[in-house]
């Protein structure tokens, strides 16, 4: 407002700001416009004196509850692929704005396709042809697949030689009886040929060298040796003996030839050559050792039998020997058995038994026998041979 005097000497004119009502901005109530959100509502209002510095807003968004979305719960619709269902929902508000997605789809185990067999047919043996259904179209077209089936084995004989002749100069054994392993209770048609096995006919038939495998002397002393070969039925057949000793079968030893050799006894029956190895010690006078003489045993025995192994063992040193074992043992047939220690003066012998018992499950054949005499100081070993019938 502005003020003048009434005489000039009172000053100048002046304005100054005071409080009018006409100059006051006249705002309406808020009134209700329309929802224009998910939970928000337009509000407008007039301004009515027309002054220009009057600059409020005139509109407003506040939160109304009627201005919201209403979406529905989630229901299962169906099964649209492997392990996914459709889920559906409805918006019941009707605004424009409510635009989220209506269609969902969500993992459930319930749609996972899941095959399951619908026929079986035999197609083979032991395999049969298995048809399976998916449980939803989704999964895809029905098959088939060949399966092992015990139900559909054909029965295919299995043929086993339960019986062979004796081993034949041509070393082979011939079957003589076969039967089926899976019982189909058909007859054998072959000729028994393909059951053949090899063996060792003179292993089995050859001669049969006897007498020591080991002479032990010392160095001047003759060497005799006691050997003779027959056939199997005893009858007594050729054979020779390799030098040193020769087939007079003595050797007159002389100082000097102390050592370690090895004769070859061979004998021949007209169809085999069998051979023996004999092992003879030449000692220089004055030593300690042990020879074995002499072995007594059974030739020949049958499963489950025992055997009786008399050991003959000579102190031919100049010296007591003390701690001595013999001890025998046949690897493929699992036996070992050792003797008490004993004592043998000088020039002395002694004779141990030894026993065991030939396994039930042996099979036919030879089998040689490790005799081990020793103790820290001296060992001795020879091999003897028997056969299991």
């Amino acid at each position: 407002m502005t003020y003048n005097w009434n005489f000039d000497y009172c000053g100048v004119s002046y304005n100054e700001t005071v409080q009018d009502q006409l100059c006051a901005c006249n705002y309406t109530d808020w009134q209700d416009d329309a929802c224009i959100s998910d939970g928000y509502l337009r509000q407008f209002r007039n301004e009515t004196s027309g002054n220009e510095y009057c600059s409020a807003p005139l509109e407003r968004e506040v939160p109304n509850e009627s201005c919201s979305c209403a979406y529905t719960c989630w229901v299962d619709d169906a099964c649209f692929s492997d392990g996914f269902m459709r889920q559906l929902r409805n918006e019941t508000s009707g605004h424009e704005y409510c635009s989220e997605n209506l269609t969902r789809n969500i993992e459930n185990a319930t749609c996972s396709c899941i095959s399951t067999e619908i026929a079986r047919e035999c197609a083979g043996n032991a395999i049969a042809l298995a048809s399976y259904s998916w449980n939803y179209q989704y999964c895809g077209q029905n098959y088939s697949l060949n399966v092992y089936d015990e139900s559909c084995r054909i029965c295919i004989p299995n043929w086993i030689c339960s019986g062979y002749a004796g081993c034949s100069p041509g070393n082979y054994q011939y079957c003589t009886q076969v039967y089926d392993a899976n019982s189909c209770g058909v007859c054998y048609q072959g000729n028994y040929s393909e059951f053949a096995r090899s063996c060792n006919y003179c292993s089995i038939h050859g001669a049969i060298i006897s007498g020591t495998s080991e002479i032990s002397v010392y160095e001047g002393a003759l060497v005799t040796l006691d050997v003779k070969a027959a056939d199997q039925h005893g009858n007594p057949v050729p054979y020779t003996i390799s030098e040193p000793v020769g087939n007079d079968k003595t050797w007159q030893t002389k100082a000097g030839d102390h050592g370690t050799y090895y004769v070859t006894v061979t004998a021949f029956d007209g169809i085999c050559t069998s051979l023996r190895q004999i092992k003879i010690v030449v000692k220089q006078k004055g030593e300690q050792s042990l020879m074995i003489p002499r072995t007594f045993y059974e030739d020949f025995l049958k499963p489950s039998e025992q055997q009786e192994l008399y050991v003959t063992v000579e102190n031919t040193g100049t010296q007591a020997i003390d701690g001595l074992k013999i001890t025998v043992s046949i690897d493929n047939l699992g036996i070992w058995e050792t003797t008490r220690a004993f004592d043998l003066s000088r020039g002395n012998e002694k004779s141990s038994l030894i026993e065991f018992r030939i396994p039930s499950s042996a099979p036919k054949g030879k089998y040689y026998m490790r005799i081990v005499v020793s103790n820290d100081n001296i060992r001795k070993v020879i091999y003897r041979d028997f056969d299991v019938i």
